[in-house]
């Protein structure tokens, strides 16, 4: 009996949109018995309802920490940074997954608590 891996792999371009790297990293946070809340998104480009809010909260082994899901090879908006900033200075880091691949390895590092809070530029990625 084979193992089934925690996400399918991506293999066209429509699977390395951000909507779909959010669907397989809820997946994967459920599989791996950690809870995640996808916070709605804006629709409407400039609408200024959540300019710079974090696009979920993952809960795990005690912790929550703020997620940002991006493509990979794509910027963080000015309005992210800005909050971004914000936040660590309040010593509150933002993550930023690109793969279900880096979702699995933010899992792992809040089991092994202490959870590191060191923080790098992650907009620099």
């Amino acid at each position: 009996m084979s193992r089934q891996p925690y996400y399918r792999a991506a293999t066209t371009n429509e699977a390395y949109k951000e909507k779909a790297i959010v669907s397989r990293c809820t997946a994967v946070v459920a599989k791996m018995g950690a809870e995640m809340e996808v916070i709605g998104q804006r629709k409407a480009k400039g609408s200024g309802t959540t300019k710079g809010v974090t696009d979920a909260l993952l809960h795990c082994a005690g912790w929550t920490l703020n997620v940002e899901f991006k493509q990979p090879g794509k910027n963080l908006d000015p309005d992210q940074v800005e909050q971004m900033v914000k936040r660590l200075a309040q010593q509150v880091p933002t993550y930023v997954i690109r793969s279900e691949v880096e979702m699995v390895e933010l899992i792992n590092a809040c089991r092994r608590r202490p959870l590191k809070r060191e923080v790098h530029p992650l907009w620099d990625r």
